[in-house]
């Protein structure tokens, strides 16, 4: 196939959530509505985002930007890296496939440009193609993800609407004449006015003076705390799906030896899974591209998961400064031997 421009429509059919779509609804619409219900659900969608672009540290050829790695994963789920036959670089982006091999591997590839001109590159195979999926699964993680934040938007505006009614508890039906008197009163209270002055006629109940006054209960229970709890619990299973040790602080105390090591062992086996996937494309890429040292793909845990992780995989992950200040000292010790 021809290098060129996309005849269909793919973002119509595209699942890609737009990461700036919360920015545009609180700058370009007003109503509280929108800000507070599409708002809420973006932000915490970019924060779960955030969260798993940052797990992982690349290095990458002069023409791939490294952000895009994690960015791109998370996004589509799986990409392919190809040297372009035109300029002859080397490209990551999405791509499609229309069958699989008896591996459930993609056989005919098809790159494109995940930008408004959907570029296409052509058509690669496993010859001249690396593809590199989010999890050993094959599945991508972005509908876990949006399922989870949905629920938790949901959650939040929940707490906010518990709040709301909490405030204005009760109505007062009554005369308007009635009704000055007791803003007035309900005034001076809130100034913190020692005494509070009333007309007895005006606030006589019943009688040939009197006022009929009604008061109508909106009151309602709170439960916000354990709303919160609800969406705390939601977040952490979001997070330990993803591979953090998110364990609930409240309870991580009281937890047993044994349910610690439960939790590590099923973190310890998405995080390898996450991490293999990745390594092993680098490998399989440098060589099949020809990559030289410099210019290749190389994939790590960021330093937060090595400091982090360090007593689950029993490693201790290389430091630059630990290993420079244990070659001046091995220098050191040859030297003495050698006198």
């Amino acid at each position: 196939m021809s290098r060129g421009k996309h005849t269909t429509n793919s973002r119509s059919n595209s699942s890609t959530p737009n990461m700036f779509v919360g920015c545009l609804n609180y700058m370009k619409n007003p109503d509280p509505n929108v800000v507070g219900n599409a708002g809420i659900y973006d932000a915490y969608v970019n924060r779960a985002v955030e969260l798993c672009v940052n797990m992982f540290s690349w290095k990458t050829p002069k023409d791939v930007p490294n952000f895009f790695m994690e960015v791109g994963l998370i996004n589509f789920g799986t990409l392919i890296a190809f040297r372009d036959r035109a300029m002859n670089k080397v490209f990551v982006t999405p791509y499609r496939w229309t069958e699989y091999n008896m591996y459930f591997m993609p056989k005919v590839r098809e790159p494109y440009s995940p930008s408004d001109d959907f570029w296409e590159y052509g058509s690669y195979t496993e010859d001249d193609s690396v593809v590199l999926f989010d999890s050993m699964s094959h599945q991508p993680f972005m509908p876990v993800l949006l399922e989870f934040c949905n629920r938790i938007a949901d959650t939040q505006r929940a707490i906010d609407m518990n709040i709301e009614n909490t405030k204005d508890s009760k109505i007062i039906v009554t005369k308007r004449k009635l009704l000055t008197a007791i803003k007035r009163m309900f005034q001076d209270r809130a100034s913190n006015k020692a005494l509070v002055f009333a007309d007895a006629d005006v606030l006589r109940a019943g009688g040939n003076n009197g006022y009929n006054m009604d008061t109508l209960d909106f009151s309602s229970e709170f439960f916000a705390d354990k709303l919160f709890d609800y969406k705390v619990r939601l977040w952490q299973e979001l997070m330990n799906l993803r591979g953090y040790n998110n364990a609930n602080t409240q309870k991580r105390e009281r937890l047993v030896t044994d349910e610690v090591n439960a939790n590590n062992e099923s973190l310890k086996a998405i995080l390898s899974g996450l991490l293999k996937q990745r390594t092993d494309f680098c490998e399989q890429t440098n060589e099949l591209l020809g990559l030289e040292e410099g210019n290749r793909f190389e994939c790590e845990l960021s330093l937060a998961f090595k400091d982090f992780y360090e007593d689950m995989f029993n490693v201790q992950w290389p430091d630059e400064t630990t290993q420079e200040e244990g070659g001046k000292d091995t220098g050191s010790d040859e030297r003495e031997s050698d006198r």
